[in-house]
């Protein structure tokens, strides 16, 4: 099985095209192989004219089986299907005639069964390849929804920082005010009589009937005309029953909580049709403005007075509910009204005792008094919508990256493992088709030659030559090679950067690190090994340990510390990718990363290494509960998937250049190529090549290979070291081996080259890969590595102490001679030497005289030279004081 190592790009999605043009180029070529059958059957029924046409069509420059390679100078071409396929296209412009009973048997034993073949299959093949590219289009989705939520989040952040003013007190008391006021107001703003007189007047009397409320046939907006009252009240009920409705979120007194929308409205139009209306946009706005007309809706504003059909909202008035409940058999019955209807006391009012000026300053009133009620309560309203809550919204917006990063990861995830599925399954199909398609064009000559060998002899010498030298496992082989040296993209290369940024240029990986497992406290666990905390930080004694970042340390500890023996963690490392497995411990670390809270609340974020230190911790104590084969599929897959590998890929192309170069096996040549390799990785960073030896040492510890004495313990190396055991090319053949379903080398591990470059996929230069692992695992490489890594970890403390000890400050020389007799004179400072040592003295004096500095610093006056912000000096603005 290879498919499922070989179609992987950085991006996914260039893997993915490989993969489907050839699946696709496949199947045309199955349609070719089956329309040359077919064209073969109909051959029989025509004359010599169609077969000379059929071997043009047949063999036409965009066939699928041109050979991409052509022979130009004559030479016997390779044996492949562009061969098999070519002689038959040059059999085809030779033959005349055939009879009707070969033309039956072609149709029965060979073009049935390619048909049904390609039924079965072709459906099959191109579901397969829609789920890979509608899984990938969701992965990109969800992957710029986690950058939106991200870049929201920072800005929510920010703004939260820089909000001042605390207006809860001013909105407390601006509430309280409307709340007195439209109490107050409420109670006294009406009398009993004038509410009376209103509701009687607003609401439809009992006794009253559809033919008194409206005049019939009804034009309701000049779309719909009902001629009978019984219609009228079944288009208002089915209205009412049919358009759902919500309730207000601020109930507003005088009006109805239960609210509908004009969309509403106009779906309903759209879906029933009343009366075999036109449901245009037009013609339902006419429709809305009439039922506004007839006081059967009610809008929810002050300027609702239009129908819209879009972003409206609307009540059904009193009358509306009337005319719905309405009976036509009992008309003296009045029906049931609303809730507000049915609790408000009705005492009808005779019309004729009131007077209309009385009316007319009742209405005045009325009017007054509901504008203070609903000025109050919208000055209210306005206090509590203008208050912004950061710490919530910071919150909100936590819980939706949290959930859509775990989203995220679980896509990623779910497009890996339909990756390796697809692949294998057509992988399978690939090798039954090519299988078919030889199995077909041999069969295809064996029934044509069976039916021809007494009027043609050139049939039976291309039919031998495809039984016998053509139609061969070797040759199966070699076609499906050659397949996956044209299509394959590469090995798995897992990557956390969106797909459509690796295409652009001038990139760089560094970019990748906001991608956060806890975005409060800034957490990547797979940055790059250089941001890892280290785990020495200064405290280790030992330098050669003191660099390597603590999750490298705490998991190979807890690999070496655990019940396997040294055989069984071979095996577990030499075992292919489980990412079923890594995913579900992936899934509780980040599920525990995302829910880390700190043991010490005081502990403030801008402390990142100790919080991160914390939530390394975590994540130990989880390895500590799992199985040791969990752990180490883990680890391999971390490496994987940090953002720079642990060699960095800037030495990718050299050393790969190094070791590749070397054209024989001599020693001169293997000794130069190992010194100018030390060369390189001791030029990596302290924390990379700290964790290259560790990581190397602890290989070497597992498969036997010798370790380095004292090696942690002391920095002191050895000179006494142990021989290479025998099995070491065994043990670099194996590490690197590709055979299985998801096996990567362990080179790939540790050494990739830029995702930036290689997003279309990598093919790794297997036989350089195991040179390169079998020097780091020679004990005298990995001594001299050492050596080095103490080296530069002693010169970074060295310079560490120098500038703790100068901190740039210049040093003052004891004034001698001449100085001391001029007291007024400041004394020049002495530029410190370079290794940094007190007792270095300066440059000689000129007959015991300090020179003066043009500008001298004072310890006292010292100051650190601020950040360069700008041009200086600025103008000062025109309306500066």
């Amino acid at each position: 099985s290879q498919f499922p190592n070989v179609y992987w790009s950085a991006d996914y999605k260039s893997g993915i095209e490989k993969l489907s043009d050839q699946s696709l180029r496949s199947l045309k070529q199955l349609h070719e192989v089956r329309k040359l059958v077919f064209s073969y059957m109909n051959y029989h029924h025509s004359n010599s004219e169609y077969l000379t046409k059929l071997a043009i069509d047949a063999y036409s420059l965009e066939s699928g089986f041109r050979d991409p390679v052509e022979n130009e100078n004559g030479e016997k071409p390779d044996i492949n299907m562009y061969y098999a396929y070519g002689l038959h296209v040059r059999g085809a412009s030779q033959e005349s005639q055939i009879s009707i009973n070969l033309a039956s048997v072609l149709d029965k034993e060979i073009l049935e069964p390619l048909t049904a073949f390609l039924k079965i299959n072709e459906p099959q093949i191109k579901k397969h390849l829609r789920d890979l590219s509608q899984r990938f289009q969701d992965y990109e989705e969800t992957y710029n929804v986690v950058e939106n939520l991200r870049l929201k989040y920072d800005e929510t952040l920010r703004l939260n920082e820089i909000s001042v003013s605390d207006p809860n007190k001013i909105e407390e008391t601006e509430i309280t005010q409307a709340d007195d006021s439209f109490q107050d107001e409420s109670n006294n703003s009406l009398t009993e009589e004038e509410r009376e007189t209103v509701i009687s007047s607003t609401s439809p009397s009992p006794e009253s009937t559809l033919e008194s409320e409206f005049d019939f046939p009804i034009l309701i907006g000049g779309a719909v005309e009902i001629d009978d009252p019984a219609d009228f009240t079944k288009l208002l009920k089915k209205l009412i029953d049919s358009i759902s409705t919500i309730r207000r979120k601020i109930p507003i007194p005088g009006y109805k909580n239960q609210i509908f929308s004009s969309n509403q409205l106009c779906e309903w139009l759209i879906r029933y049709r009343p009366f075999g209306m036109d449901p245009s946009r037009r013609n339902m706005e006419k429709f809305g403005q009439g039922l506004i007309d007839l006081k059967l809706l009610v809008g929810t504003g002050f300027f609702a007075k239009k129908f819209n059909s879009e972003n409206m909202w609307f009540e059904w008035s009193d009358l509306a509910y009337f005319v719905a409940e309405y009976k036509s058999s009992n008309p003296g019955q009045a029906p049931q009204l609303p809730a507000r209807s049915q609790t408000t006391p009705q005492i009808k009012l005779p019309s004729q005792r009131l007077s209309k000026i009385v009316l007319d300053e009742q209405a005045t009133k009325f009017v007054n008094d509901t504008s203070k009620r609903f000025n109050g309560m919208f000055r209210s309203v306005k206090s509590s919508l203008m208050k912004n809550d950061y710490s919530s919204q910071l919150l909100d917006l936590e819980d939706q990256y949290n959930l859509m990063y775990l989203e995220l990861q679980e896509i990623k995830h779910f497009l890996e493992l339909d990756i390796f599925s697809k692949s294998h399954i057509i992988e399978g199909f690939e090798k039954s088709r090519i299988e078919v398609v030889y199995q077909t064009l041999t069969k295809l000559l064996e029934i044509m030659y069976s039916f021809s060998l007494s009027s043609t002899s050139r049939m039976h010498k291309l039919a031998t030559e495809l039984i016998k030298d053509v139609n061969k496992p070797e040759h199966y082989e070699k076609d499906f090679n050659d397949l996956l040296n044209h299509f394959s993209t590469g090995i798995y290369f897992p990557s956390i950067v969106a797909p459509d940024v690796l295409t652009k240029k001038h990139y760089s990986t560094n970019q990748s690190n906001n991608n956060f497992q806890n975005i409060k406290f800034q957490f990547n666990l797979y940055k790059d090994i250089s941001l890892q905390p280290s785990q020495g930080e200064g405290k280790s004694e030992i330098l050669s340990i003191s660099s390597i970042p603590q999750i490298i340390y705490q998991s190979l500890n807890l690999i070496e510390a655990s019940e396997a023996s040294m055989k069984e963690l071979s095996v577990h490392w030499l075992g292919p990718i489980n990412h079923q497995a890594y995913w579900l411990l992936k899934e509780e670390l980040i599920e525990i990363i995302n829910s880390f809270i700190p043991k010490d609340e005081t502990l403030e974020v801008s402390k990142e290494i100790l919080l991160h230190r914390d939530i390394l911790s975590e994540v130990n104590l989880l390895f500590k509960s799992k199985h040791v084969s969990d752990v180490v599929n883990f680890f391999k897959n971390w490496l994987l998937e940090i953002s720079d590998s642990l060699l960095p890929c800037m030495i990718y192309d050299s050393l790969v250049s190094n070791y590749g170069n070397e054209s024989d096996g001599k020693s001169s040549n293997t000794e130069s190529r190992r010194t100018e390799g030390i060369r390189l990785l001791s030029s990596i960073p302290r924390s990379n090549l700290s964790s290259l030896i560790f990581i190397l040492e602890h290989i070497s510890k597992v498969f036997g290979l010798g370790v380095l004495p004292n090696y942690g313990e002391s920095d002191e190396i050895s000179q006494e070291l142990e021989l290479n055991p025998d099995t070491l090319l065994d043990v670099v053949a194996q590490l690197n081996s590709m055979d299985q379903i998801g096996s990567v080398p362990f080179i790939h591990l540790i050494f990739r080259p830029s995702a930036v470059k290689n997003s279309s996929g990598f093919k790794p230069p297997i036989s350089v890969y195991n040179d390169i692992l079998f020097d780091l695992l020679d004990i005298k490489v990995r001594a001299k590595l050492l050596e080095n890594l103490v080296t530069n970890e002693k010169n970074y403390l060295s310079k560490k102490q120098n500038e703790k000890n100068n901190l740039g400050i210049q040093k003052k020389l004891p004034a001698t001679g001449a100085s001391q007799s001029n007291q007024n004179q400041q004394a020049a400072p002495q530029t410190p030497s370079r290794n940094g040592s007190d007792n270095t003295p300066g440059r000689p004096l000129v007959n015991g005289v300090i020179p003066k500095s043009p500008r001298p610093v004072s310890g006292e006056n010292f100051s650190l030279r601020p950040f360069r912000t700008g041009t200086t000096p600025r103008p000062s603005p025109c309306s500066s004081p």
